[in-house]
């Protein structure tokens, strides 16, 4: 928990979707943190935004470079997983609470078409995490399978959270991963061995924000097969194919941003279209983001000092 709170000002565009805090919420505190997104031995990113046409977004490197990077790759802290939402159609939500001061409390949110028992919660589906052994649940609940998520920047103290109202506070930089993002579907024979298989599409909608001001925004549309998968016996034309509920062989996706320190990063919002059943394991993993910036105590203090001064010389003049 943090020493100091910060004025309540929430993004208009997301407010509601935080009227009230759903039932079933979790709270999680210090869950491991790890320093690097994607990283060597875990699955491979197939598609990174920077590299989509007009993107403004950063690269996967570029984020990995940012010094003392944060990076949530298990979704529980040991004792408490993230929670689901408890019905199809209700919202979930789960904070994460750090004792540091130095790093941000989160507060994620994930509404829309949900499933229940599943959206929002901790996915230990292995195909649907880029690293670690978890990630949180973003499928969604047959059709029309949209779902948002909103990942807050702020702070929890007394059971409240409050998220960071733009301006100078909030974190530089941030990223993300989506897995398995867009659904493989496939026919079997009698013996279950697979005969073909279709990667369909889907659209994800992601926006980094400063309070109620989109700082850069940025549509993907995935299609195609994940490389970790598209040759492995039991995920390819003519082996048998694995157990399990999905094909699970979509592709993976990074989305990350650098912002000023004058106008840092204090809300990413997520919104997550099919055009296929929305019910096949995604994750979204990855979770990276700096530490919190606040503005400059001696900052007021020069900007009165140089008021003052001016106001001065007009009475001399």
């Amino acid at each position: 928990m943090k020493a100091v709170n910060y004025r309540k000002v929430l993004n208009p565009g997301l407010l509601a979707l935080l009227v009230s805090l759903p039932a079933g919420a979790a709270v999680l505190t210090n869950p491991t943190l790890s320093t690097t997104v994607d990283p060597a031995g875990s699955e491979k990113v197939d598609l990174d935004a920077s590299t989509l046409s007009g993107s403004t977004l950063s690269s996967l490197t570029t984020i990995n470079a940012s010094s003392g990077l944060n990076v949530m790759q298990t979704f529980t802290d040991g004792t408490t997983p993230f929670a689901a939402a408890i019905s199809s159609g209700a919202t979930a939500q789960n904070i994460v609470s750090f004792t540091s001061t130095t790093v941000p409390d989160l507060r994620i949110t994930v509404s829309g078409n949900t499933r229940g028992g599943s959206s929002g919660g901790q996915s230990t589906v292995g195909q649907a995490n880029t690293s670690g052994t978890s990630a949180m649940d973003f499928r969604g609940n047959g059709l029309p399978a949209s779902v948002t998520g909103v990942i807050e920047f702020g702070d929890y103290t007394a059971s409240t959270f409050t998220p960071f109202t733009g301006g100078s506070t909030g974190v530089v930089r941030a990223g993300f991963t989506i897995a398995n993002a867009n659904q493989v579907t496939g026919t079997l024979d009698g013996f279950n061995v697979i005969t073909s298989l279709t990667a369909n599409s889907a659209s994800y909608v992601v926006t980094f924000y400063n309070g109620a001001t989109s700082l850069a925004s940025i549509t993907a549309s995935p299609s195609g097969f994940d490389s970790d998968y598209a040759s492995t016996t039991g995920y390819s034309v003519g082996t048998t194919r694995v157990s399990g509920y999905d094909f699970a062989l979509g592709r993976d996706l990074f989305f990350g941003y650098v912002a000023s320190s004058a106008t840092p990063i204090t809300s990413i919002q997520i919104v997550r279209s099919t055009t296929t059943n929305g019910n096949f394991p995604t994750g979204f993993d990855d979770l990276a983001f700096t530490n919190t910036v606040v503005p400059e105590p001696a900052t007021g203090l020069a900007a009165a000092l140089v008021g003052g001064l001016m106001i001065l010389r007009r009475r001399r003049a």
